[in-house]
């Protein structure tokens, strides 16, 4: 509040005297407004970011292609790099991590560019097979395949059994150590109640099971062949479950004998001696080349019947007409 004191003789405008505390309270209420105004504004602010942030979502770290990407390249690190994308606009299909491309087997379906998003459905990890290695399936039953135990991952030896050119039924060991890359299930035909099936009589009246499963094994390209020309023609090929940590693969003879009965091979007598093999002339079925094991590239070939053989007695070994008695 101003005072005024009058002065004599003097005409001078009264004196304003200022009132500290008034001065005090006009400060405090201006930086009490400010605050006010400043919390408001922060609160807008933080209101945007989380609007905006409801709006984007939250962002996820996905794998894009560094460098461009030819068809049927192996993918190696430099090739890939991340980046960040909304969860809203993430596909299903889209990479998250680039350790699962660059196993060391992942290559490329189609070419992908700089900057592309790599989609799984763009990559391929090649079945899971080691460089020269090839895939091929084969078609066995609840028998063949040890009661349907056979799992993805088991290593197993294959055994084929089938009729040599002289007609001599043989079982051999076929390939061993081979491993299993898949296991798929058949399904029962359509009416069907599932489970274990049977094949229709062939011609000799003989049933067989149908087949269950298909098992995918792991092959070279030679044993690829050799495992397709036994499923096709050999009378049945058998897979026999190996122990995980037996690598061995051990020299086993081929067995073409039917109870006590033996012809390949060099069996000892009680004495220790060695009985030599008997000749195919002595035997029927045995081999002819010298090596008693018989050859799969024969499998269930019959040789043609014979006018001077045994069947037919009244014939001599000359092939001349036999005289009438």
């Amino acid at each position: 509040m101003a005072i005024s004191v009058p002065q004599q003789g003097v005409n001078a405008p009264p004196k304003q005297v200022i009132d500290p505390g008034k001065t005090r309270r006009r400060g405090w209420m201006l930086s009490a407004v400010a605050g006010v105004l400043a919390l408001v504004a922060g609160l807008a602010f933080f209101t945007y970011l989380a609007a905006l942030e409801a709006e984007i979502g939250v962002k996820q770290i996905v794998v894009v292609a560094a460098q461009p990407i030819p068809a049927r390249a192996l993918i190696t690190p430099e090739m890939l790099t991340t980046k960040e994308l909304p969860v809203k606009y993430l596909a299903p299909s889209y990479v998250l991590n680039p350790a699962d491309l660059v196993d060391g087997g992942t290559t490329a379906l189609i070419n992908i560019e700089p900057g592309e998003y790599v989609q799984q459905n763009m990559v391929s990890r090649n079945s899971g097979l080691e460089p020269g290695r090839r895939a091929v399936a084969i078609a066995v039953d609840s028998v063949t395949s040890v009661g349907n135990s056979v799992r993805q991952g088991n290593y197993v030896d294959l055994v084929v059994s089938y009729i040599t050119l002289e007609g001599q039924r043989s079982t051999e060991m076929l390939l061993q150590n081979v491993k299993v890359l898949a296991v798929d299930t058949l399904l029962p035909a359509q009416g069907g109640t599932g489970g274990q099936t049977y094949l229709p009589a062939g011609v000799e009246g003989e049933v067989k099971l149908a087949p269950s499963t298909v098992v995918t094994l792991e092959l070279d390209p030679d044993q690829a062949l050799t495992v397709t020309h036994a499923s096709n023609f050999a009378d049945e090929l058998r897979l026999v479950i190996r122990r995980l940590d037996e690598e061995t693969t051990p020299n086993v003879d081929p067995a073409n004998y039917i109870g006590e009965r033996r012809t390949v091979g060099q069996p000892e007598t009680p004495n220790g001696e060695t009985v030599p093999a008997p000749e195919s002339s002595d035997v029927p079925g045995a081999t002819t080349d010298g090596s008693g094991t018989p050859s799969i590239g024969t499998l269930n070939e019959q040789p043609a019947p014979d006018e001077t053989s045994d069947d037919n007695p009244t014939a001599p070994a000359d092939g001349t007409p036999s005289q009438p008695r």
